[in-house]
């Protein structure tokens, strides 16, 4: 199968109904006929260049990278089959559901390393939250809509920002930074109510590294489109971060995390409980 490689703004459609909704079993069956399901922007958008453009902003995303892999008590992925490199998460990892947990809090956070001295350090915080909220901007410019649906359904079900005094300017209620990071292609099924919302920046080095979409016969690539920018409906298109065989690519990665677990009418209720 071929694929072609894109470096440029890109808007990906669909028209396989059909495909969709064996991939999504819960696809609605009155979803449009042409339903959007990637936007990938480059550098030659102004938006993104204004958030992530100059070299001090990206260095800040990747700072934020290596304190992260400091700080975090294990990779987010680390135990999944063919996955490569490190993810960090920072923010509410999962709501604990169960009405049988006597006093426990209702949020599971992303943990920190016992000792490492990871809330001291103001310039990761700072990293964290400049960071965070670009994106969140980033997403808001690219869809509104989509953007403004991500902070309600959090703010809704009682989730907390990142950032307390910054209020709504992270919208997710987590953020994930990857560093060096492949995958097989696969689903992402805990996204099925908010599409992935993805930064890349370059590391130290330039090696070929690309994010692939082959149900619609393309590549991303993003060593050469750096800083880059994706939305994806990663519930429904399968998608994978590829690299060169043999070499380890330093590469970053931010992305905005909204679980489906998060909007469940039973997490809901556990708030409201509580």
């Amino acid at each position: 199968m071929g694929l072609k490689c894109v470096t440029g703004a890109t808007l990906v459609v669909s028209s396989d109904q059909i495909g969709r909704r064996r991939t999504n079993k819960e696809r609605p069956r009155d979803e449009p006929a042409v339903r959007i399901i990637a936007v990938f922007l480059d550098e030659s958008v102004a938006a993104l260049r204004e958030a992530f453009g100059e070299p001090e902003q990206q260095l800040s995303v990747r700072r934020q990278a290596d304190a992260a892999i400091r700080y975090g008590s294990s990779s987010v992925r680390a135990t999944v089959k063919d996955h490569q490199g490190d993810m960090r998460g920072e923010g509410v990892r999962r709501m604990q559901t169960g009405l049988s947990n006597g006093n426990k809090h209702p949020l599971h956070t992303y943990a920190h390393k016992k000792g490492s001295g990871w809330e001291r350090d103001r310039t990761y915080a700072a990293d964290v939250v400049l960071n965070c909220s670009k994106l969140s901007w980033l997403e808001g410019h690219v869809a509104p809509r989509l953007a403004r649906y991500r902070l309600e359904t959090r703010k809704a079900v009682g989730l907390p920002g990142l950032a307390h005094a910054l209020g709504d300017a992270m919208s997710a209620p987590a953020y994930f930074i990857s560093r060096g990071y492949g995958s097989p292609m696969h689903l992402d099924k805990t996204a099925s109510c908010f599409p992935e919302a993805i930064l890349w920046v370059k590391g130290k080095h330039n090696f070929e590294w690309q994010f692939a979409v082959p149900t619609a016969s393309v590549v991303f690539s993003l060593n050469r489109a750096w800083p880059c920018f994706c939305l994806l409906q990663a519930a429904d298109v399968l998608h994978g971060t590829l690299h060169t065989p043999g070499r380890a690519h330093d590469g970053v990665g931010l992305a905005a995390v909204s679980r489906d677990l998060l909007s469940s009418a039973k997490a809901r209720a556990e708030v409201n409980r509580r």
